[in-house]
């Protein structure tokens, strides 16, 4: 068996937030675009629960393993922090919509503007509030918020 290797960093989730960011305002000139903020949006989210469940819990988190799924690493943030998931109720309550994101990098799943902004919002609040949580001494780099306008 593989040793479980911890290898998510604050940098990590903010390339992914920089990267749906910067697709986000690339939308005009090339609509595509919004499936790659959906897709990086929601990696950062998922980076952002591990980031925290590793430093709440390392061991429920080699325990979640290299799954990618949202809905258990909230389960197990839950385990480990009661009441996780209603302090985070807006993650709880897209992650159907999140796990379509992967789907989204290949095109198989059509990322509306409204639904990209959406992820983008929650993605850049859910890992502000993680890194200054869980790893106080780095730097947040973009404090943009977008909106559908």
């Amino acid at each position: 068996m593989e040793a479980y290797s911890f290898d998510i960093t604050p940098e990590l989730i903010q390339a992914d937030i920089a990267l749906a960011e910067y697709a986000y305002s690339m939308r005009n000139s090339l609509p595509s675009l919004m499936n790659m903020c959906g897709y990086h949006a929601t990696q950062a989210i998922e980076k952002s629960l591990k980031f925290a469940l590793y430093h709440i819990s390392p061991e429920m988190c080699e325990r979640l393993g290299y799954t990618h799924s949202i809905d258990a690493a909230l389960c197990k943030l839950e385990r480990v922090q009661t009441g996780f998931i209603s302090t985070h109720q807006d993650v709880a309550d897209i992650s159907d919509l999140l796990s379509l994101m992967n789907k989204s990098r290949y095109g198989d799943y059509k990322v509306t503007q409204g639904v990209a902004c959406k992820v983008l919002h929650i993605a850049q609040e859910l890992s502000q509030e993680i890194i200054q949580d869980h790893a106080p001494m780095t730097r947040i780099s973009s404090n943009e918020h977008y909106s559908t306008n």
